[in-house]
C-alpha cells in the first residue's frame, strides 16, 4: 500500500513537470509567433513604403518630363518669333514666356467651381480617370531671376598668342597695351558681388541689432575672395588674401573644391560663410548661364544691384509702374522690350542718365549679360505624392542659344571686298578715292554691329543642367 502511494505521488510530480514544460513551450512558441508576425507586418509595411516612394519618384519625374515638353514648345515658338517680323508685330515676347509658366499643372485636376457646365466637369473627370499618372502631382515653372554668377570669377586661361604677348611685355620688347576696354568680366563680376554683399549686409545691420553684433566686423571683400579661391585652380589665384584663406581651410583640414560651383547649395560648404550670410544673398545669384536679365522678374534686391544709387521713392515707383497698384486702380504694365525698361529708368524716373545707362549695359555685356523681357533659364519644381510617400524634385532647365556664325566678308563703300586687300592692309587707290582710315574703320564696325543685331537668334532644345531632390 505504501509503495502504491509513493508511485502515485511520483506520477503526479511527473505530470506536473510535463504540464509546466508544455505551458513553457506554448509561451515560447506564442512569443516567437507574435514576433514573427510583427516582423512580417513591419517588412510588409516597409515594402509598401518602398513601393509608394518609388511610385512617387516616378510621378515626380513624369512632372519634369511634362515641364520639358512645355519648355520645348516655348523653344519652338521662340524660334518662330525671332524669325518672323509679322509675329513680332502681333504678340509680345513676354506672352510666350507666360504661356509656359502659367498656370501651374495639378493632377488630379481640381474642380474649383462647381457651377461650371457639366461638359467641362465631365471632361476633367474623364482626363483624371484615363490618365496614367498615379498619385498626386503639382508642377511649377518659373524664370530664374538671379543673374550674378560667381563662376564668372574663374580666371580664363591665356591663349598661346596672349601668353606670347604677355611675355614680350614683361621683357620690354613690346609696349604694354592700354586697357581702354574697362574691367574684364572676371573683375566686373567680382566687384559687383562685393558691392551686392556689402549692400545686403549693411541693410540687414540697420534692421537687426543681433546681426550687427555677430557680423558687424565681417569683411564682404574677403568673403567674395574666398569664393574666387574656391572655384579657381590654386595656380590661378594669386590675390593677396590667398595666405589668409588657405590658412583657414588648412586649420580645419578641409580641401577646397577648386572647380566651378554646380549648385548654390555649395555655398554652404564655404568655410568663412555662415548659413545666415548665404541666405542673405542666395536669391541674387545663380551658378548657371543666365545671359538675360529679365526686367519683368526683377526683385527689389536685384534692382538695387543694377542701380546702387536708387532711392526708396524710385523703387516704389518702379514696381508700381511694372506691377500695378490695386489701391490706385493702376493696372500692371510689364515691359514688352528692353527699350521700355530704359525709358522708365532713364526718362520717367531719372534713376540714371542715358550715358551712365549705356556704360552699365556695356559692363554687363562684358560679363555675358543682356537686358531682356524673356529668359532662357527656368526653375522647375515637381512635387508628387502617392499614398503616404512624397517625392519633390527641383530642376534647372536651360534653353541654349546657338552661336551665331561669323559674318560674311563685308564690302567697303566702293563695293570692294575686304578680303581682296593685300595681307598688310595696303591697297592701291586713286587720290580721289582716299577715305580717312579711322572713319572707314568706325563705319565698318557700326555696319557689323548693326548687321549682327538684326540676325535672328536660334534656340536649341532645352536641357536639364541641374536636378536635385528637395
Amino acid at each position: 500500500m505504501q509503495k502504491l502511494f509513493n508511485f502515485s505521488q511520483k506520477s503526479n510530480r511527473e505530470q506536473g513537470i510535463a504540464l509546466l514544460m508544455v505551458m513553457s513551450s506554448i509561451t515560447i512558441l506564442t512569443y516567437i509567433i507574435i514576433d514573427f508576425t510583427f516582423e512580417t507586418q513591419v517588412n510588409k509595411m516597409r515594402v509598401h513604403n518602398i513601393t509608394d516612394r518609388m511610385q512617387a519618384r516616378l510621378t515626380a519625374e513624369a512632372g519634369l518630363n511634362l515641364a520639358l515638353a512645355r519648355i520645348r514648345l516655348y523653344q519652338e515658338a521662340r524660334n518662330m518669333y525671332e524669325q518672323s517680323e509679322a509675329i513680332q508685330g502681333m504678340i509680345d515676347l513676354s506672352v510666350l514666356e507666360d504661356s509656359i509658366r502659367n498656370p501651374d499643372f495639378m493632377y488630379p485636376i481640381p474642380i474649383i467651381d462647381r457651377d461650371m457646365d457639366q461638359r467641362t466637369i465631365s471632361a476633367i473627370n474623364d482626363f483624371n480617370d484615363d490618365s496614367l499618372i498615379s498619385g498626386e502631382l503639382m508642377v511649377t515653372i518659373s524664370s530664374v531671376s538671379g543673374f550674378l554668377n560667381p563662376n564668372n570669377m574663374r580666371v580664363r586661361p591665356l591663349t598661346p598668342e596672349e601668353e606670347e604677348l604677355q611675355e614680350e611685355e614683361r621683357w620690354g620688347t613690346r609696349e604694354r597695351q592700354r586697357e581702354d576696354d574697362g574691367p574684364s568680366p572676371q573683375e566686373f563680376t567680382e566687384q559687383t558681388l562685393i558691392e551686392t554683399l556689402e549692400d545686403a549686409m549693411e541693410k540687414r545691420r540697420e534692421e537687426d541689432d543681433l546681426f550687427d553684433l555677430r557680423y558687424g566686423n565681417l569683411d564682404a571683400r574677403l568673403l567674395i575672395k574666398e569664393i574666387k579661391f574656391y572655384i579657381n585652380h590654386p595656380d590661378d589665384f594669386q590675390d593677396s588674401e590667398r595666405a589668409e584663406i588657405e590658412a583657414m581651410y588648412r586649420a580645419n583640414d578641409i580641401r577646397p573644391k577648386h572647380a566651378p560651383l554646380t549648385s548654390l547649395d555649395e555655398l554652404y560648404l564655404l568655410e568663412g560663410w555662415d548659413d545666415e550670410i548665404v541666405n542673405l544673398i542666395k536669391d541674387r545669384l545663380t551658378v548657371h548661364e543666365v545671359s538675360v536679365i529679365q526686367v519683368n522678374e526683377l526683385t527689389e534686391n536685384q534692382l538695387r544691384v543694377l542701380f546702387p544709387e536708387i532711392t526708396e521713392f524710385q523703387v516704389e515707383e518702379f514696381f508700381r509702374y511694372r506691377d500695378g497698384d490695386p489701391e490706385r486702380n493702376e493696372r500692371p504694365r510689364p515691359f514688352q522690350n528692353a527699350s521700355e525698361f530704359k525709358e522708365l529708368v532713364v526718362n520717367r524716373l531719372s534713376i540714371i542718365n542715358e550715358e551712365s545707362y549705356e556704360d552699365l549695359i556695356s559692363a554687363f555685356q562684358s560679363a555675358g549679360l543682356t537686358i531682356g523681357v524673356a529668359g532662357k533659364l527656368f526653375r522647375v519644381r515637381s512635387m508628387a505624392s502617392f499614398n503616404r510617400a512624397t517625392y519633390n524634385l527641383e530642376a534647372y532647365i536651360d534653353v541654349p542659344i546657338k552661336p551665331l556664325p561669323p559674318l560674311p566678308p563685308r564690302e567697303d563703300s566702293r563695293g570692294r571686298n575686304n578680303e581682296d586687300q593685300a595681307p598688310d592692309g595696303d591697297r592701291t587707290q586713286r587720290p580721289d578715292e582716299f577715305i580717312d582710315e579711322e572713319e572707314e574703320l568706325s563705319r565698318g564696325q557700326r555696319s557689323d554691329e548693326e548687321e549682327e543685331d538684326t540676325r535672328p537668334l536660334e534656340f536649341l532644345p532645352p536641357r536639364a543642367v541641374e536636378i536635385r531632390r528637395i
